[in-house]
Formats: structure tokens, sequence, C-alpha cells
């Protein structure tokens, strides 16, 4: 990994997700139940844009220790193969975009930086994680923790995804300019990936 990527502006964004979260939870803290050793959001299947993976590289790298990465290690490979087995079972059969997303968000891979119901780099982890808690607009739809305490059909304070997502596109594609590498800005990966260094600014 390159270490003298400018991850700064990522970090800005993140830190804007991290207030739209605690502006809902603060208006709804009845139905926000985000709490510690709650980690079903360290189940869901989700990927990280190139910004977010090289973040996530750079910080697992640095920051945790040696055991643990290697504990981590051996379970993205793990996780990587159930992707694998995942991705590979919605191509049996021709589904619409809204219909994979949909089959794909109610599968369950554990991250490999789950360990005894924390986050190896909670401080660091992706926007999804941050956000996961409260209701979202992914792919258009309304989405939420089925463990939160918001009710489908009521309106309430919304996080759009999408737009997020679009703004961590942009920020990969200037993170790519930085470093002068040739590689595609709208790529995601898996967290696996992320952790093995498999990206393309590295």
């Amino acid at each position: 990994m390159d270490p003298n990527l400018d991850f700064e502006p990522y970090v800005t964004l993140r830190t804007e997700v991290d207030r739209l979260f605690e502006t809902v939870r603060s208006r709804h803290a009845d139905l926000v139940r985000c709490r510690l050793g709650c980690d079903d959001c360290c189940n869901a299947v989700f990927e990280l844009t190139l910004v977010e993976a090289a973040y996530v590289h750079f910080a697992f790298q640095s920051e945790a220790p040696r055991t643990e990465r290697r504990k981590a290690l051996r379970k993205a490979d793990r996780s990587q193969e159930q992707l694998r087995t995942l991705y590979l079972k919605t191509r049996e059969r021709p589904i619409s975009k809204s219909e994979l997303c949909l089959e794909i968000a109610r599968a369950r891979v554990e991250c490999p930086l789950h360990h005894e119901h924390r986050c190896l780099l909670h401080e660091h982890r992706p926007v999804t994680c941050r956000v996961y808690g409260i209701p979202t607009v992914v792919h258009g739809k309304g989405v939420t923790c089925g463990k939160s305490g918001f009710e489908p059909g009521v309106a309430y304070p919304t996080v759009n995804l999408d737009g997020i997502q679009n703004k961590l596109f942009i920020l990969s594609r200037d993170l790519i300019a930085g470093a002068g590498r040739p590689v595609p800005a709208d790529i995601t990966y898996s967290m696996a990936q992320a952790l093995h260094g498999e990206i393309g600014c590295g």
C-alpha cells in the first residue's frame, strides 16, 4: 500500500456520516438499538469502494496486532469462498438487479474483522457499518436493520446511502489519480480483498 495516499477527504466524509447517524439517534433514541456486542451488521454482505478498501487495508496493517491479523486473514479466505458460492448461486437463474441486491442482502457472511462480538477496526470501519442501525436508501429502496425499532411504512429521517456511495466513487477516482494508477474508480471489493491488499492502488 502506497504510504503517500491521501485519505483525508475520505475521513472527512466519514465524520459527516457519523454526524448523520448521531442526528437520527438523537431524534429516535428508542428506535436505534446499536450497542456494544450487537453484531448484526458484522454478518451483512456488502462491498467496499476502492477508497474504503485502501483505507481499511492501511489501518489493518498499521494498527491490528500481528496475531489478530493472521486470524482475520484466515477468516477472510473462508468468507471469500462463501461469497463466491453466493454469487454463483445468484447466476444460476436470470434475476433483476434489484432481486439480486435483495438476495445478497438476505445472506449472512461473517466479516473477517468480527471477533468475539467486536470489530478489530471499529474506529476505522466502513461507511455501511456506520449507518447500519438507522434508515437508509439503498438502490432507491428504504432499508433498515431488522433489530432496530424502525417500522416499515413510517416516515423517519433517512440517510441516502446511494448519494454517499457516489461521493465514495468520486473520492476513489481522486485517490487513483493522485497515486497515478490506471484502475477504474467504480470497482468494488470484498472485505477479504481489502485485508489481503488485493486492490488497485497499492
